[in-house]
C-alpha cells in the first residue's frame, strides 16, 4: 500500500519494546562520564543506532559530538568493554546478563525510550481478501502457542538452552523472562504506539514523506478470532 512496504500490511503485532540495552564500564558513574569515548554498535542506520541515540539524548549528551560510535560485531562488543577498547555497548541478551553479572551497568533500556517494532506476522492484501478464513486458522493457532509458550516456562527454557547452545539454565530462563514480558498481550498495539513506531522506521530507512498507519497496519483477522 506503499512505496515503502508495497502490498504488505501486518496483521498480528509480537513484540514493540526492543531488547537492545546501553551497558557502561564500572567507571562510568555519570554519562558525562561517557564524553569523548567510544560506544560499539551494530549499525548507526538501524534500530539500535535510533535507540542509542534516543538514550543518550535523554540522558544530557550530544551523540553527534560527545561520543564516537563503532560497528561490531554482537559476539565481540562485550570482548571489547572488558578490553577496554569502548567504554560502552548496545547488547541484546544473553550479552546484557552476561555483561551485567561482570559489574558493568546498565545505562539505558530500549523499552524505556522507544517503542518499534521487532517482530509481527505480515502478509499481502491480496492474500487477506483471498485466505482470509486459512489465515483466522493460522491466527488461532498462532494464539495457542503463545499462551503455551509463556504457560511453560519448564519445557521452553531447555528449548531456549539447546537453540542458542546456552550451558547456563538460570541464564536461559532470564532470557525467556525478559522476552515472554516484552510481547504483547493482545497481538494488537494503541495509536500512539502504531505512529511512533511510523515516525522511528521513516528515520531508520530515511523515506521521504509520509503515510497512515491503516495502510500498514489491519487487526481486524485478530478481533474475528477473538
Amino acid at each position: 500500500r506503499s512505496t515503502l512496504f508495497p502490498y504488505t500490511t501486518l496483521f498480528r503485532s509480537e513484540r514493540c519494546r526492543p531488547n537492545h540495552e546501553l551497558l557502561v564500564a564500572p567507571n562510568v558513574r555519570t554519562p558525562q562520564d561517557l564524553k569523548g569515548k567510544s560506544i560499539g554498535l551494530g549499525s548507526l542506520e538501524g534500530t539500535g543506532g535510533i535507540i542509542i541515540r534516543r538514550i543518550l539524548q535523554a540522558k544530557g549528551l550530544n551523540p553527534d559530538k560527545d561520543v564516537t560510535f563503532i560497528s561490531m560485531g554482537t559476539e565481540v562488543r562485550l570482548q571489547a568493554m572488558m578490553s577496554g577498547t569502548i567504554a560502552g555497548a548496545m547488547l541484546t541478551p544473553p550479552y546484557t546478563f552476561l555483561a551485567s553479572d561482570r559489574g558493568y551497568q546498565i545505562l539505558g533500556r530500549g523499552k524505556d525510550y522507544v517503542r518499534y517494532l521487532t517482530e509481527g506476522v505480515v502478509t499481502s492484501d491480496i492474500k487477506i481478501k483471498q485466505k482470509r478464513s486459512s489465515l483466522i486458522r493460522f491466527l488461532k493457532g498462532w494464539n495457542r502457542s503463545i499462551t503455551y509458550y509463556r504457560a511453560n516456562l519448564a519445557v521452553m527454557v531447555p528449548y531456549i538452552q539447546k537453540k542458542f547452545v546456552i550451558k547456563d539454565s538460570r541464564l536461559a530462563q532470564r532470557m525467556y523472562e525478559e522476552d515472554s514480558t516484552n510481547r504483547t498481550s493482545t497481538g494488537e498495539i494503541d495509536n500512539s504506539a502504531m505512529a511512533e513506531i511510523l515516525e522511528i522506521a521513516n528515520e531508520t530507512m530515511k523515506v521521504k514523506g509520509s503515510f497512515a498507519a491503516n495502510q500498514l497496519f489491519e487487526f481486524s483477522l485478530l478481533q474475528e478470532v477473538r
